[in-house]
C-alpha cells in the first residue's frame, strides 16, 4: 500500500447492496487485470482515502462519483484546474500542446515529455507546479534535462476538458507531431536544406501552426518552420521575380522592337535598357545564388532568356545592346555548366563569341570587350576539357591567353586583367599536366602564381583572388606530386589549405568555399596514401567529405560536386579497406557505382565521370577477387577496360587514362595467376610493360612508375625497372597494395 496513508489507519471497504460485490474485490480485480492500471489504482485509492467515511470505509458512491480507476484522475484534474486563478487555467491549453501527440495512422493518443524550460511564463508554471503536486503530472529527468509529463495517460482520455480541447485540435496535433519527428531529424543532421518542410499544401499546413491561438510549440519545431517558411518565401520571390522581369524585359523587348520607324530611336534606346536591366539582374542573382548552392532555381529563367537573346537578330548595328546581350548569355552558360548541361551552355557561349567577335579587329584596344572574349573562350575551353576532348580545349585555352595579353598591352596596370592572364597560364598547365608535359606545366603554374601574388599584394582582402591564389598553388603542388617531388606537393597543399581556411572563416555556410576546401583535403589525402599513411589519409578523406556532404545537400542539383563526394567516396573505402569486412565494403562499393551510374546516364561525354566510373568498377572487380567472386570481379575489369579503351581512343596523351588501363590489366594479371592460367597472366602483364614503356622510361610520375614496376615483377624481371625502383624508393612512395604486390613477388622472381 502507498506510504501516504497511516500506518495506524485501519480501512474498510463497502459492498454494494444491489450487486453484493465488494469494493475491495473490484480494486483487486482491476489490479490482477492489467500492471498498468496500478498508477491508476494507486490514484483512485489516494482518492477514495481522502473522501472515505467518519468510520474509516471506503465507499461505493464515491467510487461511482469518480468514474471507476480512470474517471478518478479526470475529475481529480478538474478540480486542480477549477480552484486556480483565471490566468493560470488559461494557460491549459499551451500546456497540452506541448504534452500531446496524435498519430498520423490510427491517431492514437499519447503524452510527451517536456522541458520545464518551454514554458513561457508564470501562469504556465504554476499550473505545472499545481498539476506536479496533484500527481497528475511528474516532474523528471530527461537525458539530464528538467522536464515533465503527465503522470498517467488515461488523464487524456478521462478529462472531459482535455478529451474536448484534442478533438478539436485532433488535426493540429498530428500535424505538429509529424513536423516534431522531422524537426529533430533535421537537427540531428545539423539543419541541412533539403530537409525543410517542402513548399506548397505542407509549408501552408505548418504555416497554420502558428497561427493557431492557445498552441505552442517546441523551439525546436518552431525554428524548422520558421526557417522552412524563410526558404520558401526566398525561393518562391527569386523565382517569380526572375520569371517576371525576364519574360517581361524581353517582352517589352520585343514590341519596342516593332515600333514604327519614327520612334526607332526610342525603341532602341528602350531595348538597351531592357537588356542591358536583363543582363544585370541575371548577373546579380547568380552571385547571390552561387553561395547558397542554388542556381538551379535560374533553370527555367536562363532558358526563356537563352531563347530569346540568342535569336534576336535587329539592332546588331548598336555595340551596347550588343554587349549587354552577350554578357547575359555568357551568364546563362555559366548556370548551365553548374547544372551539367554543357549543350546549353555552348549554345550561349558561341552566340556571345559571334556577338564579341563581330566588334573585334586585329588592332582593337578596347580591353573590355578582349577581357569578354577570353572569358568566353576559356568557358569553351573548361566544357571541352570536361568532355575529355584536350585538342579543342587547347584551341580555346589558347583563345582564351592570346585576348587576355592583348587587353593586357592595350591596359597594363589593370589589376583584373593580371587575374585573368593568370587564370589563362593555369588553364594551360592543366592541360600540359594531363598531357604528361610536366616541363611546360610547372612553367605555366608558376606564372600563373607569380601574377597572383602580384594582384594579391594590390588587393590583400580580395577574396575570389586569394582563392584563385591557393587553386594555382594546387595545380602546382600536382605538378610537383608527378615530378615525384612528393614533399613539395605536400607543403603547397598544406599553404592552399590555410589560405582558404582562413577564408572559409569568415563566410562559414557559403558552399564555393567548403567546395574548395574539400577538393584540397582529397589532395593532401592522396599524398597521405602515397606515403602509406592510411590513417592521415582517412582524416583528410573524412573531413573533406563532412564539407561535400553539406553543400551536396544544400544544391542537389549541382552535378560536380555530387561527382566529387562519389570520388571521395570511393577514395574512403580503399583507405579503410583492412578495416571492415569485405562484404560492407562490396555493398558500399556497389552503391557509389550505381549513383555514378545514373549520373553518366544523363552526361554520357563527361570525361572525369566516365573515368571514376571505370575506376568504380575496378575497385568492386578487387573485391570480389578478394572474397572468391571470380565471374563478377572478371565482368567488372572487362566493363572498366571498356570505358577506358574508349577514352583512350579519345585522348591518346592522356596518362590518367593509361594509369588506369594499366592498373585494371595488372588486376586481371592476378585473377588469372589466382586460377592457375599462369601464361595468361604472364601475357597481361607484357601488355601494360609494352603500354608504359615508352612513358614510363622518363616519367617520374608515381601513377605510371608503380603499375610499370609491377607489371615487371610479375614476369620476374625487376633488374630491367631498377631505375624506375629507385625513383619510388627516392620519393617515400610506400602505397599499401604496391607494397604488398612488391613484397609477394619479389621472391617469385621467375616463376610466371
Amino acid at each position: 500500500m502507498d506510504q501516504r496513508f497511516p500506518k495506524a489507519a485501519r480501512l474498510t471497504y463497502e459492498t454494494d447492496i444491489s450487486s453484493g460485490a465488494n469494493l475491495d474485490d473490484v480494486l483487486c480485480d482491476a489490479a490482477r487485470s492489467s500492471p498498468d492500471t496500478l498508477p491508476l489504482l494507486q490514484y483512485c485509492l489516494n482518492e477514495l482515502y481522502r473522501q472515505r467515511s467518519e468510520n474509516g470505509m471506503l465507499r461505493f458512491d464515491i467510487f461511482r462519483q469518480l468514474g471507476g480507476i480512470e474517471g478518478a484522475i479526470g475529475i481529480r484534474a478538474e478540480q486542480i484546474i477549477t480552484g486556480l486563478r483565471s490566468e493560470q487555467a488559461a494557460a491549459l491549453p499551451k500546456i497540452l500542446s506541448l504534452l500531446v501527440n496524435v498519430g498520423d495512422e490510427q491517431s492514437a493518443v499519447t503524452a510527451r515529455s517536456v522541458a520545464w524550460s518551454m514554458l513561457r511564463n508564470d501562469e504556465e508554471r504554476d499550473l505545472v507546479r499545481a498539476m506536479v503536486e496533484a500527481r497528475l503530472f511528474v516532474s523528471e529527468l530527461t537525458g539530464d534535462i528538467p522536464s515533465f509529463s503527465v503522470a498517467h495517460e488515461a488523464l487524456l482520455r478521462r478529462w472531459p476538458r482535455v478529451v474536448e480541447w484534442i478533438e478539436h485540435h485532433r488535426n493540429a496535433l498530428q500535424l505538429r507531431s509529424r513536423i516534431s519527428s522531422q524537426a529533430d531529424r533535421w537537427v540531428k543532421a545539423e539543419r541541412p536544406r533539403d530537409l525543410l518542410i517542402p513548399t506548397g499544401t505542407q509549408i501552408s499546413q505548418a504555416y497554420g501552426l502558428l497561427d493557431l491561438k492557445g498552441f505552442s510549440l517546441s523551439d525546436h519545431e518552431f525554428e524548422y518552420i520558421t526557417v522552412s517558411m524563410q526558404r520558401a518565401r526566398t525561393g518562391k520571390r527569386l523565382q517569380l521575380l526572375v520569371t517576371i522581369l525576364v519574360a517581361g524585359l524581353a517582352i517589352a523587348a520585343g514590341l519596342l522592337g516593332l515600333t514604327a520607324r519614327s520612334a526607332q530611336k526610342k525603341a532602341e534606346e528602350h531595348r538597351v535598357e531592357a537588356e542591358g536591366l536583363m543582363s544585370y539582374m541575371l548577373g546579380e542573382f547568380v552571385e547571390k545564388l552561387r553561395p547558397i548552392g542554388r542556381l538551379d532555381l535560374l533553370d527555367d529563367v536562363s532558358e526563356r532568356a537563352l531563347r530569346y537573346l540568342a535569336n534576336v537578330t535587329d539592332a546588331e548595328e548598336n555595340p551596347t545592346v550588343l554587349d549587354k546581350r552577350a554578357k547575359a548569355l555568357q551568364t546563362i552558360a555559366e548556370v548551365n555548366i553548374s547544372r551539367s548541361n554543357p549543350q546549353k551552355a555552348r549554345e550561349a557561349l558561341i552566340a556571345a563569341r559571334s556577338i564579341w567577335q563581330h566588334q573585334d579587329s586585329p588592332n582593337s584596344q578596347n580591353s573590355a570587350l578582349l577581357k569578354n572574349l577570353g572569358t568566353n573562350a576559356f568557358w569553351l575551353g573548361q566544357i571541352y576539357l570536361n568532355r575529355g576532348e584536350l585538342i579543342d580545349a587547347e584551341k580555346y585555352f589558347l583563345d582564351y591567353k592570346n585576348y587576355i595579353e592583348r587587353a593586357s598591352r592595350a591596359n597594363p596596370e589593370n589589376i583584373d586583367i593580371w587575374i585573368e592572364e593568370s587564370y589563362a597560364h593555369n588553364n594551360l598547365g592543366t592541360l600540359s599536366l594531363k598531357k604528361g608535359n610536366l616541363t611546360n606545366a610547372q612553367s605555366s603554374f608558376s606564372k600563373s602564381i607569380e601574377l597572383k601574388y602580384k594582384a594579391v599584394s594590390k588587393m590583400p582582402d580580395n577574396k575570389d583572388l586569394v582563392a584563385g591564389l591557393a587553386n594555382s598553388l594546387s595545380w602546382l603542388a600536382e605538378t610537383h606530386a608527378k615530378l615525384g617531388l612528393l614533399e613539395k606537393a605536400m607543403i603547397l597543399h598544406k599553404e592552399e589549405e590555410s589560405l582558404l581556411r582562413k577564408i572559409h572563416s569568415t563566410a562559414p555556410r557559403d558552399a564555393l568555399w567548403m567546395a574548395r576546401l574539400a577538393n584540397t583535403l582529397t589532395y593532401i589525402g592522396d599524398l597521405h596514401i602515397t606515403q602509406g599513411e592510411e590513417q592521415n589519409a582517412q582524416e583528410a578523406y573524412s573531413k573533406a567529405e563532412y564539407f561535400l556532404l553539406i553543400i551536396t545537400k544544400q544544391d542537389p542539383s549541382n552535378k560536380s560536386w555530387e561527382i566529387n563526394l562519389y570520388n571521395l567516396q570511393l577514395k574512403l573505402l580503399d583507405a579503410t579497406y583492412n578495416k571492415k569486412k569485405l562484404n560492407i565494403i562490396k555493398q558500399q562499393q556497389e552503391v557509389v557505382h550505381e549513383k555514378l551510374n545514373d549520373l553518366l546516364q544523363t552526361d554520357p561525354n563527361r570525361a572525369n565521370l566516365a573515368q571514376l566510373y571505370a575506376r568504380a568498377k575496378q575497385n568492386l572487380a578487387l573485391t570480389n577477387h578478394k572474397i572468391g567472386n571470380i565471374a563478377q570481379s572478371t565482368f567488372y575489369l572487362d566493363e572498366s577496360l571498356k570505358i577506358l579503351n574508349k577514352q583512350y581512343k579519345k585522348n591518346e596523351t592522356d596518362q590518367q587514362i593509361l594509369a588506369l588501363m594499366a592498373n585494371a590489366i595488372l588486376l586481371r594479371s592476378e585473377i588469372e595467376h589466382s586460377e592457375g592460367e599462369f601464361q595468361k597472366s604472364k601475357a597481361s602483364c607484357l601488355s601494360v610493360q609494352k603500354m608504359l614503356f615508352r612513358i614510363a622510361e622518363n616519367s617520374s610520375d608515381y601513377r605510371i612508375l608503380a603499375p610499370s614496376v609491377r607489371s615487371y615483377l610479375c614476369t620476374g624481371e625487376s633488374e630491367k625497372v631498377q631505375k624506375q625502383i629507385g625513383k619510388l624508393e627516392s620519393m617515400r612512395y610506400n602505397e599499401q597494395r604496391h607494397r604488398q604486390y612488391f613484397h609477394l613477388h619479389q621472391p617469385a622472381k621467375g616463376k610466371l
